[in-house]
């Protein structure tokens, strides 16, 4: 089975998102880069936010079969038949996720809407396995930042998705422990030896 992503806008949403994120963009975008994205977000309209939609769609339409196809090859099946994209006003920070639904901030200046994509389908599916394998971490989101980025590296031929880290500390982590994470063989032991370390 290969899934499929469904698109839409909510600005009612997007309001819910700002007050339950305003803290966490804050410090990822720091306050003054954080209030110029929501000046230029007040401007949004509906039309404006459907017209982005419409493009980002159409390109991932491109992609979204391989995607899926190669996603499975490599880390086993997906659990879902659907998952959402919400391509929303608000979530200046690029992306994220609420399972089973992604979010995608269409207007980011430094990261590709169809990439976003990628990372937070990506994040979807470490959550599947991790709850098919039990696992869990000590840190949560060093964990599921690493995995991503280890997934990102494994499929980059085909998709030349960039490996996206939320901050320094985590991709020095990374960095450091990258050798002994690929000489394991299967995905399931990269994944129960990454929570112990973590």
């Amino acid at each position: 089975m290969i899934p499929s992503l469904h698109f839409y806008v909510n600005m009612r949403k997007d309001k819910e998102y700002i007050e339950k994120y305003r803290s966490i963009f804050e410090k990822i975008l720091g306050k003054k880069e954080f209030d110029r994205y929501m000046k230029k977000a007040e401007k949004i309209t509906l039309e404006t936010l459907k017209k982005e939609m419409e493009k980002i769609e159409n390109n991932w339409r491109k992609k979204e079969k391989k995607f899926f196809k190669v996603m499975k090859e490599e880390f086993g099946k997906w659990r879902r038949k659907l998952y959402f994209c919400h391509i929303s006003s608000t979530y200046v920070c690029g992306g994220g996720y609420e399972y089973p639904t992604i979010i995608v901030f269409p207007f980011s200046e430094h990261v590709d809407p169809l990439h976003t994509i990628m990372h937070e389908l990506i994040h979807l599916h470490l959550i599947e396995d991790m709850k098919r394998l039990s696992i869990k971490p000590k840190n949560y989101f060093e964990f599921a930042e690493i995995g991503v980025a280890i997934m990102s590296k494994k499929i980059r031929d085909n998709f030349d998705i960039p490996i996206l880290f939320p901050d320094k500390k985590i991709e020095r982590k990374f960095i450091k422990i990258e050798d002994k994470i690929q000489k394991i063989k299967k995905w399931e032991e990269k994944l129960n030896f990454l929570a112990r370390i973590l």
